[in-house]
């Protein structure tokens, strides 16, 4: 079954990793800059304004090329036997949902098309973007205020601490109250209930004082650049389209055909079950895995070739800086190197998501931290000692005939060093892209990816007829 595509353009794709500058998410730089503040608070306002029909078909569009290259390689690989549980199997003889042919993944525009039909189910858009912010603006009166309306809700994961500093990964989801429908309750009979929408957008957060460090010195090329990389390691078009797990349950209230969602928590039950997020096996690394699996089929597009200029470009203007901060009578060379370090490892942390740390473009992103800010010998040639869950994932390479070290257990280099670094920073991501043996639980998390990916967005098959919000 073809699916038409009404929100795709005839003229050339926007670059994939990047958006207009009018619709580019904010980076506020400098923590200290009220003026950055401003566009921040004004870019959420933007969204709570936005008609969510253009939101939606804005980011559809932005993500042609990887929406394109996902369909193609779901339909290159033949498709597993379908997994029903009894409960589908129940819902299906009820005539709960009506079988609908199966989707042609590999026409262009199928998941474009599916990603608005998401939008107009839900009501809700996740945009894939990452907006860049210091740490401290999460706390800011304004953003406060706006959170205690309830006009956002935000949600973030643990920092990852690195080196004395921190880097955070999260999102903040904007609402849209819209109009009253009425709405019949078994305990209060007839009521009239608020229609809520809502745009989400990730955030990377950083650590306030480093980001001080470079505010004087023009770093605005640099974070766009380390924005872009962000943004291509970042997963949320997955989470998009299959919403297992709305971020606010007065959304999923507006889900108009709750057989459609009841159909997409079963098949997750089937696939991945309940796993804790770090568990090979959970929904958020079927995210990470499919999010990858769809990136390497890039590698050698023009989406591919954006990534590795993103990367030069960010060593670059980080080189620059690092020049300029030899000037600073404030900062010793140790204390100039740990601040390189911390924005040359920013690079890792978002590209581990993406690929092994073995792979070359980040041996060759390591291969410039080094030129930059070389680790103290002492780091190289001390032992290490790595948490059960780093050195889970050490293993895996290590059988996979990847070595990191050499014989009295000392990394073998720096490009080592730095390999177990973000092994040892992020081991629930890293396992995901790590070798596995066969009939491990990531071997046969990989396995299923084409499977869970075809038979998840099948079930959007129906609601895509449905007209505009």
């Amino acid at each position: 079954m073809a699916i038409k595509d009404d929100n795709r353009q005839a003229q050339d794709n926007p670059p994939l990793i990047r958006m207009d500058q009018g619709n580019r998410s904010p980076v506020v730089w400098n923590p200290d800059a009220t003026d950055q503040i401003a566009d921040f608070l004004s870019y959420i306002g933007t969204q709570q304004a936005a008609s969510l029909a253009d939101v939606s078909d804005r980011e559809a569009q932005r993500l042609n090329p990887y929406l394109d290259a996902w369909g193609q390689r779901i339909a290159s690989q033949p498709p597993e036997p379908e997994k029903r549980s009894v409960l589908t199997w129940a819902r299906s003889l009820l005539g709960k949902p009506a079988d609908v042919p199966a989707i042609d993944f590999s026409q262009p525009g199928t998941l474009n098309t599916l990603f608005s039909a998401s939008s107009r189910l839900t009501k809700n858009v996740i945009l894939g973007q990452n907006a860049i912010i210091p740490q401290s603006l999460l706390e800011h009166p304004a953003l406060l205020a706006l959170r205690n309306s309830r006009d956002i809700t935000s949600g973030f994961m643990p920092e990852t601490y690195y080196n004395n500093a921190s880097y955070g990964l999260g999102f903040i989801q904007v609402k849209k109250r819209e109009s009253f429908n009425r709405h019949y309750d078994q305990a209060f009979g007839m009521q009239l209930k608020r229609t809520v929408s809502s745009v989400s957008f990730p955030i990377m957060t950083m650590d306030d004082g480093m980001m001080r460090h470079v505010a004087a010195h023009n770093p605005a090329k640099m974070m766009n650049a380390l924005q872009d990389i962000i943004t291509a390691s970042n997963h949320d078009p997955v989470h998009h389209l299959v919403k297992a797990q709305s971020p606010n349950t007065e959304i999923v209230e507006n889900i108009s055909g709750s057989d459609v969602m009841a159909d997409i928590d079963d098949q997750m039950r089937t696939y991945v079950g309940r796993y804790r997020d770090d568990h090979p096996l959970s929904y958020e690394n079927w995210a990470i895995s499919t999010h990858a699996a769809t990136w390497r089929t890039l590698r050698d597009t023009p989406a591919g070739e954006d990534l590795k200029r993103a990367v030069d470009t960010y060593f670059d203007e980080l080189q620059r800086i690092g020049g300029a901060l030899r000037h600073d009578p404030a900062l010793t060379e140790e204390h100039r190197q740990n601040i390189i370090d911390y924005y040359s490892t920013a690079a890792g942390f978002a590209l581990v998501r993406l690929m092994p740390v073995n792979d070359p473009l980040i041996v060759h992103a390591i291969a410039r931290m080094e030129t930059l800010a070389p680790l103290p010998q002492t780091v190289v040639e001390a032992p290490r000692k790595f948490s059960p869950e780093a050195q889970a994932v050490i293993d895996l390479y290590q059988e996979g005939g990847v070595s990191f070290f050499d014989d009295t257990r000392r990394p073998a280099s720096y490009t080592a060093a730095k390999q177990v670094q973000l092994i040892e920073m992020l081991p629930d991501v890293t396992q995901m892209n790590a070798p596995a043996a066969p009939g491990s639980d990531i071997d046969t998390a990989r396995r299923r990816v084409n499977g869970m990916d075809r038979n998840l967005l099948n079930i959007l098959v129906k609601p895509s007829q449905i007209g505009p919000t």
